[in-house]
């Protein structure tokens, strides 16, 4: 019996991702709730009530949310975009229907909201900066120790071709949970035979723990895939875009990412002559990747861009 619950919920899961997919892929589109239900192949009643007891939140609430921390990414990332391309980019109506959401859910209009964004992160950077010339004077070379990102940035620009990944998603922010996300999904591609000396493991942040509350950042926990394979359960497919990426390589602690993210985004990025695209940003680890800790953290992260 317990076998047979697991696998219902399983099947509920998926067709709830099938949902969660939708919002993705159709992010600047009107989104309707029967949309939304036609996706994961439920009545409309019965999925309103499936969506709030698996996702925690109304369908409704769940998309405004991701508009609105997508459009608060959209903007942070790249400065020259216009308030109004972000609210129709992040799929409001109006620029005016836009403010008022974004007032409500971060508290200040979105202009301010980006004016005290970009003040915290340029403090943010002083302080790196401090750090790093304290840690030069003290031992005469860049090194990685205490809080700070100290080694220098290695960034190359690159273009890659498309590829597929499966996944597992992590809804509930970047915490030890996402290690259980890649059991399950390495578990699944080994009864498959999946796993090979090629295969990738991939790391998909969607969302920014600076703009998204912490406890709701997703994060999917993938592994590129060479053949051709159907979702099931937990477990999704996506295609990740091929193009112009920046890679950036990362070795320390887990503390420090936050450090070497705002280096990425405030040092290099303003003065590389690229700006980023809207696609998804991934980290392709070196080592098999870990949440918290001591632990050594290496990968690459590679930030979709275009010249400017």
């Amino acid at each position: 019996m317990e076998i047979e619950e697991s696998v219902n919920r399983k099947k509920y899961i998926e067709r709830i991702n099938r949902s969660l997919d939708y919002i993705d892929t159709h992010i600047s589109d009107e989104i309707r709730v029967e949309d939304l239900a036609q996706a994961a192949s439920f009545s409309q009643f019965h999925f309103h009530r499936i969506f709030c007891a698996i996702i925690g939140e109304t369908p409704d609430n769940y998309v405004r949310r991701i508009r609105l921390e997508y459009a608060a990414s959209l903007m942070f990332k790249n400065r020259l975009i216009s308030i109004t391309d972000a609210a129709m980019r992040s799929g409001f109506s109006t620029p005016a229907l836009f403010s008022r959401n974004f007032k409500k859910h971060f508290g200040l209009p979105p202009s301010l909201w980006l004016k005290s964004r970009i003040r915290q992160n340029k403090s943010n950077i002083r302080q790196i900066e401090s750090r790093n010339r304290n840690a030069q004077t003290t031992t005469g070379a860049v090194h990685i120790t205490g809080k700070g990102y100290r080694e220098e940035l290695s960034v190359k620009v690159i273009r890659i071709n498309p590829f597929q990944v499966a996944f597992v998603r992590h809804l509930y922010g970047y915490n030890r949970g996402i290690r259980t996300a890649y059991l399950k999904l390495f578990r699944w591609l080994s009864i498959r035979g999946m796993v090979t000396p090629e295969t990738r493991i991939i790391g998909i942040p969607m969302d920014n723990p600076y703009i998204t509350s912490p406890e709701k950042c997703r994060y999917y926990a993938a592994a590129s895939i060479s053949d051709m394979v159907d979702p099931a359960g937990e477990v999704g497919v996506m295609d990740i875009a091929g193009g112009i990426y920046a890679v950036a390589r990362f070795s320390g602690k887990y503390g420090m990412i936050k450090d070497f993210d705002e280096r990425l985004y405030g040092e290099w990025l303003p003065d590389s002559g690229y700006e980023p695209v809207d696609a998804f940003t991934f980290m392709v680890y070196l080592k098999k990747p870990e949440q918290g800790g001591e632990l050594l953290h290496e990968f690459d992260q590679y930030i979709p861009v275009k010249p400017m």
